[in-house]
């Protein structure tokens, strides 16, 4: 799952990411569930907002991602668990950085924790 998802990040920010006013920052998430499997695919852009893109695969069909965002699905309870901290940790370091956004603190944020 793991090469699928770096595959679907590389090709939806080809696609999408560019129309945005992005910072060339953000995160994948890959979470597999009992019937099924998630990958988002998250940036930064405009300050403040989150740019999530969604990809769901069945348990009977693994390996066959499909997008999803469309659909309106945001993501499982558990995956709200990492957006969740992904909000506090670019609150706190970038837009409330003191003196000023500290993207290197940003990214050196990492969550260890079961969701």
């Amino acid at each position: 799952m793991i090469e699928v998802a770096w595959r679907l990040a590389q090709d939806r920010l080809k696609t999408t990411a560019e129309e945005t006013n992005h910072y060339g920052i953000g995160f994948v998430g890959v979470h597999q569930g009992k019937t099924g499997s998630f990958i988002f695919v998250d940036w930064w852009a405009d300050e403040n907002e989150l740019h999530h893109h969604v990809y769901v695969a069945t348990s009977g069909h693994p390996d066959e991602f499909g997008y999803v965002t469309p659909s309106g699905l945001t993501a499982c309870a558990w995956d709200l668990r990492v957006l969740c901290f992904e909000r506090e940790a670019w609150v706190k370091h970038v837009l409330q950085g003191d003196p000023e956004p500290d993207v290197d603190a940003y990214l050196g944020m990492m969550l260890d924790t079961e969701a």
